[in-house]
């Protein structure tokens, strides 16, 4: 697997994988990844196997404020690969490097599989946000303390 960063011709893979990742009251639409692609503070990133689409995170990082996760979407196929796990520890090393300590994230209530895997890589639940998504699904808050001893 190899990671590389976006670039504009990966748009429409990636929003298609958002659409396969996420009910349609969750996934993005396209104005909305446009937005968050186009922030000053987003960096996306790309994991690709066999020169084909496995995953991508998309990131907004203002610091000193906590680092975003906008979505990490993994295509099907690629699950239990560990390209979520790749992607997170490539986020963690750029975020310390931009002197980020921290990261946060929304997932919704019923995805027991995500929320799981946060936990395994170290995110706490710190609060709820009654219908976060379209006002009828509850999203759960975590976040990530970061240390630079954790990617050594």
């Amino acid at each position: 697997m190899t990671l590389r960063d976006y670039t504009p011709n990966d748009f429409e893979s990636i929003w298609r994988l958002d659409q396969l990742c996420f009910a349609e009251n969750i996934a993005y639409s396209r104005d909305e990844m446009r937005m968050y692609l186009a922030l000053r503070s987003s960096f996306c990133i790309i994991a690709e196997a066999d020169g084909r689409l496995a995953g991508f995170t998309i990131m907004d990082h203002r610091p000193p404020r906590p680092a975003y996760m906008v979505t990490i979407d993994v295509d099907s196929a690629m699950r239990r690969h560990g390209v979520a796990a790749t992607l997170l520890e490539e986020v963690e090393r750029r975020i310390l490097g931009q002197g980020g300590s921290s990261i946060r994230l929304e997932v919704a209530v019923n995805n027991q599989g995500a929320v799981d895997f946060y936990k395994r890589h170290g995110f706490r639940e710190i609060g709820r946000k009654p219908g976060y998504y379209n006002g009828q699904l509850d999203a759960i808050s975590m976040k990530k303390e970061l240390t630079k001893t954790e990617l050594s």
